[in-house]
């Protein structure tokens, strides 16, 4: 008797080479639709906005950049959420108390950091009707490190800095070429 057991056509066993290169295909689609869902799925988490929160209190440096061989310290108080987004647009919502300017115990409009402007924000705060405007500030996700140029009067009753005369709040002291990142 014969072995009733039929082989596939196509040689030595198997599948025939027209049906092994439609299962390659369809195997590169798989993987393909993988690759594409799995970029997408980065692309998403990367876009999201990220929330850190904030707590800090530390002994920061204020130096008058017209004599620098004046440096006081301040305590500085940061409390509240940064937000971060792959597409910029970081933001900070909270407190930021200077010991040295008790506007700043106020109410703190939210800081918009903006790329194009060294990636500082305006520090300005509620007091009672009126908005007061202290200066600018840049500050790491984490705030490692901060930097605030404090506005000063300019004359004819406009504030404004200066990188000749401008007061600098730093934190830490040691910021590696804070001249490269003042305002």
């Amino acid at each position: 008797m014969k072995n009733s057991i039929r082989r596939p056509r196509g040689g030595k066993g198997g599948y025939g080479k027209k049906d092994m290169n439609e299962r390659k295909r369809t195997n590169l689609k798989a993987l393909f639709i993988i690759l594409a869902a799995a970029l997408i799925l980065a692309f998403v988490y990367l876009a999201l906005p990220k929330e850190r929160s904030i707590e800090r209190r530390v002994d920061a440096t204020l130096v008058q950049n017209g004599s620098p061989a004046e440096r006081r310290q301040t305590a500085l108080t940061i409390s509240g959420t940064y937000k971060s987004s792959l597409f910029g647009g970081d933001s900070f919502a909270g407190k930021v108390e200077i010991d040295c300017l008790p506007v700043t115990a106020g109410e703190l409009l939210n800081v918009a950091f903006s790329a194009e402007d060294k990636g500082y924000g305006a520090l300005t705060y509620r007091s009672g009707e009126s908005l007061e405007f202290v200066g600018y500030m840049r500050m790491s996700k984490t705030a490692d490190e901060v930097i605030i140029c404090l506005f000063e009067d300019m004359g004819d009753g406009r504030k404004g800095w200066s990188a000749d005369t401008g007061a600098v709040i730093s934190y830490p002291d040691s910021i590696e070429n804070i001249s490269d990142k003042l305002y």
